[in-house]
């Protein structure tokens, strides 16, 4: 029951001063309402806050909203009825959190669902209806605080039971720096948190999952280490903890050390690399591969694995091209053939040519013919691992195949023009120093960037015999064929000061991490969890976008892209250029010479260049059919000219200059050679000598294999004949060029190098 009595009559404005069970409040109504309606409505307040009915209170408060009477019955709820409103409060919270999921609550939330009836309204709108009513009333604001302290108190029982899931639930309610300060002003609150992240770091390592210091946090509080979007920003305070690097570098070092555990068996595997203190981790994936060929492929990759020194990641992509290999196959119209080792010479051969004709959505070619070779080589030593370990009675039909002067599809790597090796070094310093470091190193030594990488730190040894510094470390290309021939493992070459002062420098800079992990390796980096190696794709990424960030530009005005390799290009380049002999180079940069020969044929396109302008005439009149001259008039020869220089009518084999004139109609071979539309001369020379060499192997290659199988009329087989044709017109070429040269006194001897 309420006792209502009117203190005074007027206070302002017609506000009366009314007492009501003892307690003391204003109210802006007539005395008829005050003593015969505000009872009533105060008890039918109390029946709906003890009912949960939020209908019937929001009816009431709402009709009398205007007339500004809502205000005083808020307050009266919070004097006379505290324990049923706070209930009514705590309900509340419940129903926001449990049921719509709203993760944080405010007081003016509960004030205007309390009005409104409506979540939306109560959750979305801006307006300050409810804001007011706070200054006079307590009990949301208790209501909520306790309903977060039970939250809290069930968040520590969950992290004393290792109820994650429950974890995942409460925490949206507390808040990310509120629960890190209920936490950590208690010791006994903070242990049984710091020992729930030691037992989920536990379980990671079980699955054998390494998580870095954001997805761990958003794995303990999500359910997944994906962000929700590119830049997530959540948990920001939580990552920082000492106990979560504690446990991203304790899984992540462990993981490191465990041996590799899959399953034969299974369809995926995933397969670890040690590296330093951290390791590489790759998935191997075979179900996309037939039922026939899965058990042998497994078998090879796994004895790849175990009893090789290939790398995980050399391995991954000879499963890959495996793959690649069969799935394409699949996409043609031979449906009975089930396994790669059912293809025969003649499904190789579509396949072949259905792979160079593939396109992207871009119209771009989906595999070069370098990568289509690259990949058929690696079914091939497949196969040949089958047939030896197998005893399989099979020919081995990819090793068939021919790829006639591959190297010469291959994009060769650029070296670096002089303007923008100044302009880069004069921003350089922007980068951290790790970066300069290596930087400097490969641009003094011609270095790879995997030999900079294995960098120890001896490899500044003073040679006593020389009398001089020297730089040490192993080529790790070349390191097989050194041992083989009965040399030592390292590359010895001069050591400049620029070189010695980069090597001190990063000396200094990996001290402390070196001390860490106990390890020589001098370019290491922390990657938040373990001293690893540096990766060569964040050093070229971040030169790139130095070179972006400045517009650095070459010769064309091209924003100029830098790969690692191109530093090896470009002293290796400049070394010849001084006059350096190939074996000079070679020895030098640690290159067989098969490679300095042609980065000898770089240089000698750069020195022809202006030759190659000048003779072009030339050749056009005395090369060309009179049949292909006639197609152009004399404004279209001056235009052909000045593409010619531009280079747009290099042949893709770089062999030639293609001068097929548009009323042919676009071109539709796949060789230029022998083609009537074909200008070459001396200085290309080069390259047809290594065409004609390259030829030479193959047929003698092919010769051989016909008498293998002990086929002796190989002569008069049709591949054999077509193959010895083009050794033909490669000889007409070379003896047609170097007549030409001999007319006009052009020494062919600087081309036979």
């Amino acid at each position: 029951m309420f006792e209502v009595k009117i203190l005074e009559e007027t206070i302002n404005y017609q506000i009366r001063k009314v007492n009501i069970n003892g307690h003391y409040f204003s109210i802006k109504k007539k005395i008829h309402f005050i003593l015969n309606e505000l009872p009533g409505i105060l008890q039918d307040l109390r029946n709906y806050l003890l009912q949960n009915d939020s209908a019937g209170i929001s009816t009431i408060l709402w009709e009398y909203k205007s007339q500004q009477v809502n205000a005083t019955l808020y307050r009266c709820m919070d004097v006379l009825l505290p324990t049923e409103f706070e209930q009514y409060c705590l309900h509340l919270c419940g129903y926001f959190t449990d049921e719509i999921k709203k993760p944080q609550i405010s007081q003016s939330n509960i004030f205007k669902f309390m009005l409104t009836n409506n979540i939306d309204l109560a959750f979305n709108n801006k307006n300050s209806e409810g804001q007011w009513h706070s200054e006079d009333t307590g009990i949301p604001r208790r209501a909520i605080d306790k309903f977060q302290n039970n939250k809290f108190e069930e968040f520590i029982i969950s992290c004393e039971k290792h109820e994650i899931e429950a974890i995942r639930e409460i925490f949206p309610h507390l808040g990310e720096i509120p629960l890190l300060n209920r936490i950590y002003a208690n010791e006994a609150y903070t242990n049984v948190f710091e020992n729930f992240i030691r037992r989920v770091g536990e379980n990671l390592i079980e699955e054998e999952k390494a998580l870095s210091k954001s997805e761990l946090v958003r794995y303990i509080l999500t359910g997944t280490s994906i962000p929700e979007q590119k830049k997530d920003q959540r948990f920001s305070t939580l990552r920082e903890l000492k106990i979560i690097q504690e446990v991203v570098t304790y899984v992540y070092q462990t993981i490191a050390k465990k041996p590799n555990s899959y399953n034969v068996k299974d369809d995926v595997w995933k397969v670890r690399e040690k590296n330093e203190q951290g390791f590489i981790s790759l998935i191997f994936d075979f179900s996309p591969l037939s039922e026939e060929d899965k058990p042998y492929v497994k078998a090879y990759i796994h004895e790849l694995l175990m009893k090789t020194d290939a790398s995980i990641g050399g391995v991954w992509v000879r499963l890959n091209s495996i793959k690649i290999i069969y799935k394409r196959f699949k996409e043609l119209r031979y449906k009975d053939v089930k396994s790669i080792l059912q293809m025969n010479y003649y499904h190789i051969l579509h396949l072949l040519d259905y792979l160079q004709q593939l396109r992207d959505e871009k119209g771009k070619q989906c595999y070069k013919l370098t990568t289509i070779s690259e990949q058929y080589c690696y079914v091939k030593l497949f196969i040949d691992w089958i047939i030896e370990n197998y005893d399989w009675q099979y020919d081995n039909v990819f090793s068939l195949v021919p790829f006639h002067n591959i190297k010469a599809y291959s994009d060769p790597t650029k070296y670096i023009p002089e303007k923008v090796i100044q302009q880069l070094e004069h921003v350089l310093h922007e980068l951290p120093e790790i970066y300069q470091n290596a930087w400097e190193i490969m641009m003094n030594s011609g270095m790879r960037f995997s030999d900079v990488q294995g960098l120890q730190t001896d490899c500044i040894p003073y040679d006593e015999s020389e009398e001089m510094y020297v730089l040490k470390f192993i080529n790790q290309k070349m390191k097989k064929q050194r041992i083989r021939s009965g040399q030592s493992k390292y590359h010895v070459i001069p050591a400049s000061d620029l070189l010695i002062e980069a090597v001190e420098r990063q000396k200094k800079l990996t001290a402390n991490l070196r001390a860490i992990a106990n390890i020589e390796r001098l370019f290491v980096v922390w990657n938040d969890s373990a001293v690893v190696p540096l990766d060569g794709k964040t050093l070229s990424m971040n030169i790139n976008k130095l070179i972006k960030r400045h517009d650095i530009r070459d010769e064309n005005n091209e924003i100029f892209h830098y790969t690692n390799h191109q530093c090896r290009k470009t002293v290796t380049v400049d070394l010849l250029s001084q006059g350096m002999s190939l074996k000079q180079v070679a020895d030098l940069i640690g290159h067989s010479k098969e490679t300095s020969a042609r980065y000898y044929r770089a240089v000698q396109m750069k020195k022809i260049a202006e030759l190659d302008n000048k003779m072009f005439e030339q050749l056009f009149e005395k090369m060309l059919d009179e049949e292909v001259k006639e197609q152009y008039t004399n404004e279209e020869r001056k235009a052909l000219i000045r593409e010619v220089k531009l280079g747009a009518r290099e042949t893709p084999e770089g062999h030639g200059t293609c001068v097929k004139h548009v009323s042919f109609g676009p071109c539709h071979k796949k060789k230029c050679v022998g083609c009537k539309m074909l200008v070459t001369g001396p200085q290309k020379l080069p390259k047809w000598y290594q065409l004609y060499e390259e030829q030479q192997q193959f047929l003698k290659d092919m010769k051989e294999e016909f008498e293998k199988y002990g086929e002796k009329n190989y002569q008069g087989h049709r591949s054999y004949q077509a193959e010895s044709h083009l050794l033909d017109v490669y000889r007409r070429t070379i003896e047609k060029i170097e007549k030409f040269a001999k007319e006009r006194g052009i020494s062919i001897e600087q081309y036979r190098q």
